[in-house]
Formats: C-alpha cells, structure tokens, sequence
C-alpha cells in the first residue's frame, strides 16, 4: 500500500507549503497532493483557495482583511505575505511555493507529486505553462483528472504518467477511460464514507464497488483520519490511501524513544550526558533526546552558555550504533515571557526537538516552590486557573514542538501537598489547549516522571489523553523527565499499556523538528 499525502503533511505543517512537502518526504510518504494555481503574471504555485485569506497572513502575523485573489496579484506581491504563521508561529517566514520548487525538491527522490484536477479550469495558456514545468523539472508527476478530453490532452503528451481518476465511478465509465489510455498507469479514487466526506456526491467506497475497480485499475482512497479508517483500506485491497498526516509510513525503530531528558547542562541534574546513552543502550531504547533546561525567568541570570554546550554534548553522542540515536532538544519554560530571546535562543541552533512547558506563573512564582498547604480554595482554585490560562497562550502563539507535562503542578499539590483537585472545573481550558494543539501540529507529552510517587499518574493522566483523542488528536511523544541516567525510560512500560488501552497504537519522535511514527504494538519488550 502506498501513502499520500494531502496538501503535504498539512495536519502538522500549512498545507501546500515547502515545510509540508519536506516532512511528507522525511517521514516516507510515495506521493504529494497539491493544488497548482497561477498568479497574475503567469507563474504556477501551489495555492489551494483562490484567495491568500484562509492560509495567509500579513508578514507580520495579521489577519488580511480584504479579500486577495491569487490571479490578481503577481507572484512578487504574493511573497509579501506569509503561508506559514497562520498555522503556528513555527513556521512564521514561509512562503507561497512555485511548482517548480517542489518538483526541484522531489527530483532525487522516489516520490511523486500528484497535481490535483484544478488543472482542467486552466485556459489554454496557463496549462502549457504547467506541462513544460513538468517535462522541464524531469521529476515524477501524476496528473488527477475527470473530464475524458483532458485525460486524452495528458495522455498524449506525457504517455507514460499515472492517470488519477476521481470522478463518477461505474464500470462502463472506467472501460471507457481504460481504451484511452495506452502506456499510462490509471488510479481510480474512491472515498472513504466519514463526517469528513458527507459532501460527496460521486459513489462512495463499499467492498463492491472496489471490487469491481480492481479489476481495471489500482484503486486509491482519500480521506483517512483514523486506524479504524486504514483497517477498512486494507479489507478493501487499496493500492494507495490519502491522509492528512493522520496515517503514516511506519519507521523501523528498535525501541521506544524517550523525548525529555536532562543532563548536568540543566540546574537541577548532575547526570553525565554518557552516562544517559549508557542507560538508554541496555534499556534498547531506539533513541533519547538531551532536553535541557531554558527557563526564560533565569535566562538573563544564568545565560545561554549551557544550552549550547548541552547541544553540542548531544550531537557528540551519536556513533556507529544505528539501534540508538541522540537527539538534540531543549525544554523552554515560560517562553510566553520574552518572546524575542526565545525566538533567537530557537533559531540559534538546528535543535530535533523543543519542548515547551511551565513552571512558574507571574503572579505565583515557581510552583515547584510554592507551599500549597497554605492555600484555600479560592487561592488553589486562581494558580490553576492562572496556570493553565498560560499554558493556553503559549500553545497558541509560541514556537515549540511538544507540550510537556501539561498536569505538572499536580505533582506538588496532591502529590508533596496531598490536596485535592477536582479537574473538571478547568475543562473549558484544558479543551481549549487540546484543540490548539491539534490544530497547530503540537505533540502532546505522556510524562512517565511522577510514577511510583506520592502522586503515581502519568502527566496528564488517561482521562484528559483519551479527551485528546475524541479531540482527534494522534501526536504523542513519551518523556520520563529524567534528570539522572537510571530514571531514563522509567514508567514507559506503564505508559505504553496505557496508551495501547486508550486506542493510541503509535508514538512519536522529532528529528529535525518533524515528528516520526513508531508503534506501540510492536514493543515486544520491557525497559
């Protein structure tokens, strides 16, 4: 079965963009879906909408007002405005892409940019333009059609393209497109019955109806979300699945990977960074990630120095042993404080991960020092609050990868303080935090660090992870906190079960800031 990928890996990247192409090739997608589009003065991006309004923004973040037409505009004035910042602050600077540039980018590879069927609203002009771009970049290019005299039109010019078919489907309909085509390779495209295609009109995908497909040409199936969905693709024999990022080609690890760990590069860890790989090797971890401490309210006392010697410890780690690889991160605290030094700390150095996180509040102070004892309901009640409020403006304007422990101060209030929380007063927000990071691509952390303590839950614990599912969320990376080397991996074996029970089958890692899937199935050992 081969994977495409929609628009790029759009559910973590901006859809249609350079950042997304590059991580559907990273992570092993056979196939782009983008939309070609053309600007005022001729040129062919990439550009789903036909308006800029709904992707861009203004270069500094701004929403655009008036409404922007892609045909009205030339290419030069579309660089003026940003593709990426309306996704996430990450990948603020992005711009709109030339087909060109994706081809150029493809070109080495073993992956196929799929133009979508937009292609057929082209004058005359615009669509010799587009094909001398494809024969000139010498990259693989399927063209997606429905109309017969435009599939005749690609298939005498590019005789031995795949031909994508996703319009009406019936038997006769399909022999008739078959007797066109000669040295092409044709896909017919059904899609998967969901809330997410309840607008298509063209007959949807039944065991029938895919039967009868195979039995002219591969059969391909868009949209999936979810494992239930991928399951269903397999029963049905399809030769190809489209996703948003949802579904993904499986990395061969060795083992689970630990996102967030310490070494003595952090204030409160005196682990040696070998003796960290030591302790991952005979636990046959795949891999572990040095993420130490940036704490943005110490950062003018305690400086940046460590932060690059703690990367450059990390990078030094790596051998000849492909079974275990060191990945270089850092764990940022309250980077909604200075958003200016983070962005410059972020962009000092090629960092795989960044975690974000908090751990103090501006009204409170340091929670891991905070005498809770002494709090009433009402003061418990406005640091949760203040807490978490924080952590919801840093998910949604802040650049990081993976939301660490988003539970945390429940370590030291019912854990250290053995008091009570009742975490359905704060639903609203927590949801509001689960949803940005969906939306935004943000992983969010199972901290194992509080397993076998007075407060013995993962961080957060099931109820809020299976909330993040319903949610639709998939991305979950495994972090132990650990600031010396034998507490690396600990509790992963209860996390992963965990997990496997909650429906989440995969976990994730970040190499060059873009996740990668592993499965939790797998795992056919303890640490």
């Amino acid at each position: 079965m081969k994977y495409q990928a929609h628009r790029g890996v759009e559910r973590e990247f901006p859809e249609n963009t350079i950042p997304a192409f590059q991580a559907a090739i990273a992570q092993g997608y056979d196939y782009i879906e983008v939309d070609p589009n053309f600007t005022l003065d001729g040129k062919c991006v990439l550009l789903h909408d036909n308006t800029l309004n709904r992707t861009c923004r203004y270069l500094d973040g701004s929403p655009i007002n008036d409404e922007i037409s892609i045909t009205d505009i030339t290419y030069e004035q579309a660089l003026e405005y940003d593709a990426g910042i309306a996704k996430s602050f990450k990948f603020r600077g992005t711009q709109i892409p030339l087909l060109s540039e994706l081809l150029e980018l493809v070109k080495d590879t073993d992956v196929t940019v799929k133009l979508d069927n937009k292609i057929q609203r082209f004058n005359e002009e615009q669509l010799n333009a587009l094909f001398e771009t494809v024969e000139l970049s010498g990259s693989k290019v399927a063209f997606t059609l429905t109309e017969p005299v435009y599939i005749k039109k690609v298939a005498e010019r590019f005789n031995d393209s795949e031909i994508h078919y996703d319009g009406y489907v019936d038997e006769q309909r399909i022999i008739e497109i078959k007797k066109m085509l000669k040295n092409n390779p044709l896909t017919v495209w059904l899609c998967i019955p969901s809330p997410e295609t309840s607008w298509v009109t063209v007959p949807k995908a039944d065991e029938e109806i895919c039967k009868m497909v195979k039995k002219y040409a591969r059969l391909g199936l868009w949209i999936l979300t979810d494992y239930s969905q991928f399951e269903q693709a397999k029963r049905f024999n399809a030769d190809i699945i489209e996703t948003r990022g949802q579904i993904k080609p499986l990395r061969a690890v060795s083992g689970m990977v630990d996102c967030h760990t310490h070494t003595y590069f952090s204030h409160d860890s005196k682990c040696n960074p070998k003796d960290s790989y030591r302790v991952a090797s005979a636990k046959k971890l795949a891999g572990f990630a040095v993420t130490d401490h940036c704490d943005i309210e110490s950062y003018s006392e305690v400086g940046i120095e460590p932060i690059y010697k703690s990367y450059k410890a990390a990078k030094s780690l790596n051998s000849n042993d492909e079974n275990l690889y060191v990945f270089s991160g850092i764990e940022i605290g309250e980077m909604i404080w200075c958003r200016t030094a983070t962005d410059e700390i972020i962009r000092s150095r090629n960092f795989d991960i960044v975690l974000g996180s908090i751990h103090a509040t501006k009204t409170h102070g340091i929670y891991s020092q905070i005498d809770f004892s002494a709090f009433s309901d009402d003061e418990m009640d406005l640091f949760l609050k203040e807490y978490f409020n924080d952590v919801a403006v840093m998910a949604a304007n802040c650049d990081f990868d993976v939301l660490s422990h988003l539970t945390c101060p429940l370590r030291y209030i019912c854990g250290k303080y053995k008091k009570s929380v009742d975490l359905n007063k704060y639903v609203n927000v927590i949801d509001e935090i689960l949803k940005t990071i969906i939306v935004k691509g943000i992983a969010l952390e199972v901290n194992t660090s509080c397993l076998g303590s007075h407060y013995s839950f993962l961080m957060p614990d099931i109820p809020i992870l299976k909330r993040y599912r319903e949610l639709g969320g998939y991305l979950i990376t495994l972090g132990s906190d650990a600031h010396d080397s034998e507490n690396i991996a600990r509790g992963f074996d209860f996390a992963r079960k965990a997990l496997l029970d909650a429906w989440f089958i995969n976990a994730y890692y970040f190499r060059k800031r873009i996740p990668f899937q592993y499965s939790l199935e797998d795992i056919k050992y303890e640490v």
